[in-house]
C-alpha cells in the first residue's frame, strides 16, 4: 500500500478475486475526511474562502500561470471565461470529439459551435482542419487536451494568434501533463480544469480556470459571485460591493476546496500511480498495436501525459461493442468516450452535423481500460488477460 499521508492510509482495499473491476474509483482517505471535517466545525462554509484561496494559489503556482480562479465545474470555468472574454456573438471552433457540455455552454451564450475534425493519433484538433474552419466570424479556438496529451496545440495556439482571437484550452485531463517542455493548462488565452470525481484528483465535483491576465481573473470572479464585486471587498481592495454586472452562482464551497486541497498535494503520486498502469497496458498489448488495434499514444520526446486515459481503438463498433460485454460478463468495466457531437440529434436538428471521418471512426471504435490511482496490481492483470484473451479469440 503507498501512503501519501502514513499516519493515515488512504483508502484502497485489497482485490478480492472475481469481485468487480471498477471502471474508476475515487482515491480518497482519511486525510479528506478530517479535512472536511475541521471546515465543518468552523462554519465557514461559503465559497472564496482562505482554503480556496490557498487552493488557487497552489494551481497557479503549479502551472506558472498568475491566476486561478475556482468554480463549480469544468463547464462554469468555461461561462466565467467566455463572461470575462464578452466577444461578439460569432462562430467558435472546437472538436466535435468533446463532452457535451461545452457546446451546449456555447449555444445557450448565443454562439455557433463550429466542429472541426481531429487527429488520427493523439484525438486533439487538427491545425489543417482548424483552419478550413476559420471566418471572419470566428470569435475563439477551444483545444481538447483529449487524455492529457497535446496534440498540436502549439500549432494551433499559432492559428489563434495569427487570427487574432483566443484559445481557450480545456485541460480537464491534463492537469500535471506537460507539452514541448511546458505544462498543458499554459498555451490559450485561459485554460479550464475539471475536478470532477473521474478525475485523477476530485472535489466530487468542481472546477478551475488559469490565466495570466488580471484583468480577466477579476472578471470572472464578478461572474462567478453574482455579477458583484464582492471577491475585491473580502480581500480589502473595496469598501464595499454593488452589482456590477451579468453574473451567476458558480463559487466553489469550502469544505469541496479543503478536500481538493488535500487531493492536489497526492497528484504527483496520483500521475506517477496512473502512469505505471498506463505503462504496464501498453507493454502487455504491445503485440497488437499498429495491427489489429491502436493504443493510446506513447509519450514522446518532450511530451507527457497525464496518466488520466489509456484507450484502444478496435477495429469496428461492432468489436469494441464485442470487447465491453465480454468484460462485463468478467465482471469488469469498460468504457466508450465522447460521442460524436456532430451526429448528436440537437446537431442534426440545427444543422451543425459536418462530415467528420476520424471523429466519427475514432467515436465508434474507442474503448477505455481503467485507470486510476488506486486500482490494484491484481485487478489491472484481470483486465489484461480479459482484454488479451478477447483479442486472440477474435482474430484467431
Amino acid at each position: 500500500m503507498h501512503n501519501a499521508d502514513p499516519a493515515q492510509p488512504l483508502i484502497e482495499p485489497a482485490a478480492v478475486p472475481g469481485a468487480r473491476v471498477a471502471f474508476h474509483r475515487p482515491w480518497l482517505g482519511a486525510a479528506e475526511t478530517r479535512a472536511v471535517a475541521r471546515t465543518l466545525r468552523s462554519g465557514a462554509l461559503q465559497g472564496d474562502g482562505p482554503i480556496g484561496q490557498a487552493v488557487e494559489q497552489e494551481l497557479a503556482r503549479r502551472l506558472g500561470r498568475r491566476e486561478a480562479v475556482l468554480t463549480t465545474s469544468a463547464t462554469a470555468a468555461l461561462d466565467a471565461v467566455l463572461a470575462a472574454l464578452s466577444p461578439e456573438v460569432g462562430e467558435v471552433i472546437l472538436p466535435a470529439f468533446a463532452f457535451p457540455s461545452t457546446a451546449a455552454l456555447l449555444v445557450a451564450r448565443g454562439f455557433c459551435p463550429v466542429f472541426a475534425d481531429i487527429e488520427p493519433v493523439t484525438l486533439g484538433l487538427d491545425p489543417e482542419q482548424v483552419t478550413a474552419c476559420l471566418s471572419l466570424r470566428t470569435r475563439a479556438i477551444i483545444h481538447v487536451d483529449y487524455g492529457g496529451w497535446g496534440g498540436a496545440i502549439e500549432e494551433v495556439a499559432a492559428l489563434a494568434q495569427q487570427h487574432g482571437v483566443p484559445l481557450i484550452e480545456d485541460a480537464a485531463h491534463a492537469l500535471g501533463a506537460t507539452h514541448q517542455g511546458r505544462p498543458l493548462g499554459v498555451w490559450g488565452r485561459a485554460a479550464c480544469l475539471s475536478f470532477h470525481e473521474t478525475k485523477l484528483i476530485t472535489c466530487g465535483e468542481g472546477g478551475a480556470l488559469l490565466t495570466d491576465d488580471a484583468a480577466m481573473a477579476e472578471a470572472a470572479r464578478r461572474y462567478r459571485e453574482y455579477g458583484t464585486d464582492r471577491a475585491a471587498y473580502r480581500r480589502g481592495t473595496a469598501k464595499g460591493y454593488a452589482w456590477q454586472g451579468s453574473g451567476s452562482s458558480l463559487l466553489l464551497a469550502e469544505p469541496l476546496a479543503a478536500l481538493l486541497q488535500i487531493q492536489l498535494a497526492r497528484l504527483d503520486e496520483a500521475i506517477a500511480r496512473c502512469r505505471r498502469i498506463s505503462r504496464a497496458y501498453r507493454e502487455a498489448l504491445k503485440p497488437w498495436d499498429g495491427g489489429a488495434v491502436q493504443l493510446s499514444p506513447p509519450s514522446r520526446s518532450g511530451t507527457e501525459s497525464s496518466g488520466h486515459t489509456f484507450y484502444m481503438l478496435l477495429a469496428d463498433a461492432a468489436q469494441a461493442d464485442a470487447l465491453i460485454t465480454a468484460a462485463a460478463q468478467e465482471g469488469i468495466a469498460l468504457r466508450r468516450h465522447f460521442p460524436a457531437l456532430n451526429r448528436a440529434p440537437f446537431a442534426v436538428a440545427q444543422g451543425l452535423s459536418a462530415r467528420l471521418p476520424v471523429t466519427e471512426s475514432v467515436a465508434a471504435r474507442l474503448v477505455r481500460l481503467p485507470v486510476y490511482p488506486g486500482l490494484t496490481c491484481e485487478e489491472q492483470e484481470r483486465v489484461i488477460a480479459c482484454v488479451l484473451g478477447f483479442l486472440g479469440a477474435a482474430h484467431a
